[in-house]
C-alpha cells in the first residue's frame, strides 16, 4: 500500500513517486499520466466514501441504529423505518423472544408513535413498563395535558405467544392514579374508595381484544423491543433502563 506525505513546497514529479514508496526508476511515461497515477495512489478506496450514512437491515445491527436514534431524540416514526427495514430477517428472533417471558425482566421506557402525532394538542406522555421474570407487569405513565398532570398506573401480566407467532398479550386487571409526584405510587390502597372506583372503571374500560401486540423487532442483548398497536397501526419502541432506574416524569414538565 502506498503512503504519500505532503510537503510545504511543491515537490517534483520524481519526488512524488519516491515519497510514495517507489524505489526503482519510474518508466518513461507522460507527465500527465505520472500526476494522475500518483494522485490515485494517494486516495482511499471508493467504498469508504460510498457507504450509506443511515443504518439499514443490511448492516446487521439495527438494534444499535435504533438506540442511536433514541439518544438523538428522533421520532418513533423514524425508528419505525429502521424496524421495518429489518424485516423479515428479524422475524425469527422476534418470535423466539415473544415465546417466553425469560429475559424480559427490568424497567422499560416506551415511545409511542400515535401519542407523538397528537402532540399538537398539548398532550405529552412518558410510559414505563416494569416486568418481572414471570411476566408480571406494572405500567406507569406520566401524563401532562395543560394544567392536568399526574400518573396513571395499571398492573397485570404479559402473556407470551402460544401459537408461535411474534406477538405478546398485555392483560391489565388493576388500575390507579397518582398526583404529580416525582415517582408514581407503587400500588393502590385497598381501603381507599377512590382507588376502588378507579379499579372498577379501568376494568370496565379495558378491552382484551385490543391487548395483542405484534413484536416487530426484539434484541434483548441490546435491550430494545419494538411492538405495534394494531388498532392505530402505531409503533411502540421500548428500551430497557439500567438496573435500579425508576419511572420518571415527562421531561421539562
Amino acid at each position: 500500500e502506498l503512503t504519500c506525505v505532503r510537503e510545504r513546497s511543491p515537490p517534483s514529479m520524481l519526488a512524488i513517486v519516491q515519497i510514495c514508496g517507489v524505489v526503482r526508476s519510474p518508466p518513461r511515461v507522460s507527465r500527465r499520466a505520472l500526476v494522475l497515477g500518483a494522485g490515485a495512489a494517494a486516495l482511499p478506496s471508493l467504498p469508504s466514501f460510498a457507504a450509506p450514512l443511515q443504518m439499514t437491515a443490511a448492516d446487521g445491527d439495527v438494534g444499535s441504529a435504533i438506540l442511536d436514534a433514541w439518544e438523538r431524540g428522533d421520532s418513533t416514526s423514524s425508528m419505525r423505518t429502521l424496524v421495518e427495514s429489518s424485516a423479515p430477517s428479524s422475524r425469527a428472533s422476534a418470535s423466539a423472544v415473544a415465546a417466553t417471558t425469560a429475559g424480559w425482566k427490568g424497567l422499560w421506557e416506551a415511545r409511542i408513535e400515535h401519542f407523538e402525532k397528537v402532540r399538537w394538542t398539548g398532550l405529552r406522555v412518558r410510559p414505563f413498563y416494569d416486568l418481572d421474570e414471570n411476566g408480571g407487569i406494572v405500567s406507569h405513565v406520566h401524563i401532562v395535558f395543560g394544567p392536568l398532570r399526574g400518573w396513571a398506573s395499571a398492573s397485570g401480566a404479559m402473556k407470551p405467544s402460544l401459537a408461535g407467532d411474534a406477538s405478546v398479550t398485555l392483560v391489565f386487571d388493576d388500575f390507579w392514579v397518582g398526583a404529580d409526584a416525582p415517582r408514581p405510587r407503587a400500588a393502590p390502597d385497598e381501603t381507599d374508595p377512590f382507588d376502588t372506583f378507579n379499579r372498577l372503571l379501568g376494568r370496565a374500560a379495558f378491552f382484551e381484544g385490543l391487548a395483542s401486540f405484534p413484536v416487530d423487532y426484539a434484541d434483548l442483548k441490546k435491550d430494545v423491543v419494538a411492538f405495534r398497536f394494531t388498532a392505530f397501526d402505531s409503533m411502540i419502541v421500548t428500551r430497557r433502563a439500567p438496573a435500579g432506574a425508576t419511572p420518571e416524569r415527562v421531561q421539562g414538565a
